[in-house]
């Protein structure tokens, strides 16, 4: 019941001193400070004291009193600062000190306890403590404060004793108060006063943040990142944080997924999108439907997504300063787009659109080639063999392997009757499936197996035998 009365009291200081004090809520700041202890860290890290503070009232005086004890739990000192609420600042004005080894003092300089700073720039300061004159400010900042970027306030005090730089930067969260001091000394930054609550900072690196170079003034960043790194690998990933890097997707079996592509009986081009659950360790497992509705086209989709067993390098958060990552899972959607190009020849009228070609076809054994010689086929030659060399720069501008072009012909020609040397008209419908991961690009890209339109198939005569025949008739008119 006392507890709560004295409660009541400090948080009735802070609300009611003043009626501009209201405009600010000390109580969110200073309050905190009431039931929390802080650790006092040397200059490698070890506990040199423990701290506790807490609020008392006598005659109508406030004051925040701290107990410092070493060893195990000796009360080395006690302070007293009698405060009372000044514009936007607590304000010390009276300082009593009682120290097992030297004795009790008393100060009455005035010293800021705590000052919020202006809404859009910080609020500055000079107080003298002992004689020093200290350079004071008061700053809004952003931090990383259990998990999330919060909004603080950072005070920073600083002094020159004998020319050596001295500076104090406290951190201050709404709700909880001082977190966390930093002190600086000779250039070098450490933490001087922490709270002990290890709750308080799980995935709290906040103070990182703002640890500067005290050369540059430069955030060091990597020492930010390798504190979050560390953190989040013990105790995973904060809810919604997202990856930085992309899964990088990647497909390892292309000829079975064009054997399939190719046994399709589709009018129309495919067109499917297929979403994709990757986990931390690079596994693919299909989500929910790809964006067609019918049942067994969505089952042409997932079918596409089996044949061409994708594999990743899984999504990470990506810690640039440090050259360090944690693999994150991630939910990617896989596009299968096919693309059509119409092939012809050269030429100004329907016919010469077409490409010509001469093969010879042997039905018995289903073979099928290009004629290479054209010796026997007169004034003919000439032009079969401009026919020969516009189908190769054809599959060659393509990027066609014309094998597969004369193995089309050949099934084409097995459904005839066609044999022998033959002059074949026809076009080329080129198909192409381009497999993409939405929003970071293409996967991969593959010919598929061209359409084959025919337009005339014609039985081509060699003349090897006119000059024989020629001969003939001259000796059947001699004889006559």
């Amino acid at each position: 019941m006392k507890k709560l009365l004295l409660i009541c009291m400090v948080m009735f200081v802070f609300g009611l001193q003043s009626i501009k004090a209201q405009e600010y809520n000390f109580e969110e700041y200073i309050y905190p400070i009431g039931y929390r202890t802080f650790n006092n860290l040397s200059s490698d890290g070890n506990i040199l004291s423990v701290s506790q503070y807490s609020f008392i009232s006598q005659s109508l005086d406030n004051y925040l009193v701290a107990e410092t004890y070493i060893g195990a739990g000796v009360l080395a000192s006690k302070t007293y600062d009698r405060y009372r609420v000044e514009g936007n600042a607590v304000i010390s004005d009276v300082q009593i000190r009682q120290n097992a080894l030297l004795g009790n003092t008393k100060g009455q300089d005035k010293i800021t306890l705590f000052a919020f700073p202006g809404n859009d720039k910080p609020y500055e300061w000079t107080e003298t403590v002992r004689g020093d004159k200290i350079i004071c400010k008061s700053e809004f900042v952003y931090v990383y404060f259990q998990h999330e970027r919060t909004k603080a306030i950072k005070i920073t005090k600083t002094t020159y004793v004998n020319k050596r730089k001295y500076e104090d930067k406290s951190f201050w969260v709404k709700g909880f108060g001082r977190v966390v001091t930093f002190t600086t000394v000779g250039g070098v930054a450490r933490i001087s006063s922490k709270t002990v609550s290890e709750e308080l900072f799980k995935g709290t690196n906040f103070y990182l943040e703002n640890v500067e170079d005290p050369k540059t003034n430069v955030v060091d960043k990597s020492v930010l990142q390798d504190s979050l790194y560390l953190n989040w690998l013990k105790n995973g990933i904060p809810n919604g944080v997202s990856p930085n890097v992309r899964a990088a997707i990647k497909c390892l079996d292309t000829v079975s997924l064009v054997k399939y592509i190719d046994s399709l009986i589709v009018d129309s081009r495919i067109n499917y999108s297929v979403n994709i659950n990757i986990d931390e360790d690079g596994n693919v497992r299909s989500a929910k439907n790809d964006t067609h509705q019918d049942d067994s086209i969505s089952n042409i989709g997932q079918e596409l997504l089996s044949r061409a067993q994708l594999y990743a390098e899984p999504a990470k958060y990506m810690f640039k300063a440090i050259s360090k990552s944690i693999n994150m899972a991630s939910l990617e959607t896989v596009d299968f787009i096919e693309d059509r190009k119409y092939i012809e020849g050269k030429g100004n009228n329907e016919n010469l659109l077409r490409i010509h070609l001469m093969i010879k076809y042997n039905k018995k054994k289903h073979q099928c080639e290009i004629v290479e010689n054209f010796d026997k086929y007169g004034d003919d030659s000439i032009r079969y063999k401009e026919f020969r060399v516009q189908f190769r720069n054809i599959c060659k501008r393509e990027g066609l392997d014309e094998s597969v072009v004369i193995n089309e012909i050949a099934s084409y020609l097995e459904q005839t009757s066609f044999n022998g040397n033959l002059l074949i008209e026809f076009n080329l419908i080129l198909r192409r499936i381009t497999i993409k991961q939405k929003g970071v690009g293409t996967i991969t890209s593959l010919y598929l197996s061209p359409e084959l339109i025919v337009r005339k198939v014609k039985k081509v005569r060699s003349y090897k035998w006119v000059p024989y025949l020629s001969l003939a008739a001259l000796l059947i008119v001699l004889k006559l």
